[in-house]
C-alpha cells in the first residue's frame, strides 16, 4: 500500500488571478495563506484546494450520490499531489449558531456518528467498561453475582439529557402511585410537584421496584420480571445504581 504524500504539492496553477504558481503545503499542521488583496489567497483556497479535493471525494461515491451534488469547475492546474478530500467553511456571521462545530456545518456530522456507530466500541464515560447488549436474563444473573443478599431498586430513564419542567411526566407517575421521581441523583415527591430549572438539561428516572437479591428461584423471578418492566417502559435500558 503507497504512504500518503508528506506535503500538498500544486504544480503550475493559472487559476483566476494566478500566474504559474507552484507551491508546497505540509500535510498534519496548520496552515495560513496570507497576503494583500487581489493576491489570489481564496482562489488558492477555495477555487484550487477545495474544489480538487471535493472532486476526488465525489469520484468515490456512487453515481446516485453524485447526481444531488454540483461539483465545482475543474481548476485550471498542470498537477496537484497528496490532497485528502477537503471541507470548506466560509466566514459567514449567518451560518451555524453559538453551538455550531465544524462537523455541523459542513453538515459531516451524521457520517460521523455513523462511523464510530460502526467501528468505534462504546464504553462507559465513567468506569470505561465496553457497553455490550445483553439479555433481561444476563441481565439477572449479573445483578445477583454482584448484590447478592442485599435490596436494590430497579430503576428506568424516562428522561435522558432534556430541558423542561414536566409537570404531565409527575401526574402521569402520580397517577399510577409513584410518589416521586429520581431527578438528576436526587428524590423528588411527584406531587406537590417541584418543577427542575426549565433552561437545564436533566435525567429523570422512575422507580420500578425494589427487590431483594438471593439466589432462590422466586426471588430471580422476581428480579426478572422487574427488569423486564424497567425495560419495557424506557424502550431498552434500565438503570440498577441504588444499593439499599
Amino acid at each position: 500500500m503507497p504512504t500518503p504524500h508528506p506535503d500538498i504539492e500544486i504544480v503550475d496553477a493559472c487559476e483566476h488571478n494566478l500566474r504559474h504558481l507552484s507551491a508546497r503545503i505540509p500535510r498534519g499542521s496548520f496552515s495560513v495563506v496570507t497576503g494583500v488583496s487581489g493576491s489570489g489567497k481564496s482562489t488558492l483556497a477555495f477555487d484550487i484546494l477545495f474544489a480538487s479535493g471535493q472532486r476526488r471525494y465525489l469520484d468515490c461515491v456512487s453515481a446516485y450520490a453524485r447526481q444531488f451534488v454540483q461539483p465545482q469547475a475543474r481548476p485550471d492546474v498542470r498537477e496537484l499531489r497528496g490532497l485528502p478530500p477537503t471541507v470548506a467553511i466560509e466566514q459567514r456571521l449567518s451560518q451555524g449558531g453559538w453551538k455550531s462545530t465544524v462537523a455541523t456545518v459542513t453538515e459531516i456530522h451524521n457520517d460521523l456518528r455513523l462511523l464510530f456507530l460502526t467501528l468505534g466500541e462504546q464504553r462507559c464515560p465513567d468506569c470505561g467498561v465496553a457497553v455490550e447488549k445483553q439479555s433481561p436474563e444476563q441481565i439477572a444473573d449479573r445483578i445477583v453475582r454482584r448484590e447478592r443478599g442485599s435490596e436494590v431498586a430497579l430503576l428506568a430513564r424516562l428522561v435522558s439529557g432534556r430541558k423542561g419542567t414536566y409537570p404531565a411526566l409527575a401526574a402521569w407517575a402520580a397517577k399510577r402511585g409513584r410518589d416521586r421521581l429520581r431527578v438528576d441523583g436526587r428524590w423528588v415527591p411527584t406531587s406537590p410537584w417541584k418543577a427542575p430549572d426549565r433552561f437545564k438539561e436533566h435525567d429523570i428516572d422512575l422507580e420500578i421496584a425494589r427487590v431483594a437479591v438471593a439466589g432462590s428461584a422466586a426471588a430471580r423471578r422476581a428480579l426478572l420480571a422487574a427488569i423486564r418492566d424497567a425495560l419495557r417502559l424506557e424502550i431498552g435500558r434500565a438503570s440498577c445504581r441504588e444499593r439499599v
